[in-house]
């Protein structure tokens, strides 16, 4: 004597194609979330006093006008998202390492470095799961 059964799955769960795209989409959502958020605020970090944006080229250097400093201008030009990667970075700016505090030079100077990349990292890990839970529960939602 055989025995048997037959399952029958259907909802938005077991359509593959369709689960597929909405995991991905949140996946892309909070990653882009993310870096929105970092790139805010280190355009917020780049433009205090203390902030390490301010580094003025001779050339910039005008009484008259503020200057928004050649390094926070190269940060903010180098935000990359791509499939599910984000990046930001200072893009290779040759005095970059001494202003957030890594060269070498920091270790024969008084000047130690702003390292706002080390604290953006530490903001940004705080904040970050509940950005990536947000967009998990719409997906949830949504596959629901």
């Amino acid at each position: 004597m055989a025995t048997g059964f037959k399952t029958t799955t259907t909802g938005p769960l077991f359509a593959p194609d369709r689960a597929r795209k909405i995991i991905r989409d949140a996946a892309q959502g909070a990653v882009k979330e993310t870096i929105d958020n970092v790139s805010e605020h280190l355009s917020e970090m780049l433009r205090s006093r203390s902030g390490g944006g301010v580094y003025k080229n001779p050339s910039e250097v005008r009484p008259e006008q503020k200057s928004s400093g050649h390094f926070r201008r190269e940060v903010m030009a180098s935000k990359r998202i791509g499939n599910l990667t984000a990046k930001i970075d200072d893009g290779e700016v040759v005095y970059g390492p001494w202003l957030e505090g890594v060269s070498s030079r920091n270790r024969a100077t008084r000047f130690k470095g702003y390292r706002m990349f080390r604290r953006t990292k530490q903001w940004v890990d705080k904040k970050l799961p509940k950005i990536v839970e947000a967009h998990m529960k719409k997906a949830i939602r949504d596959l629901n």
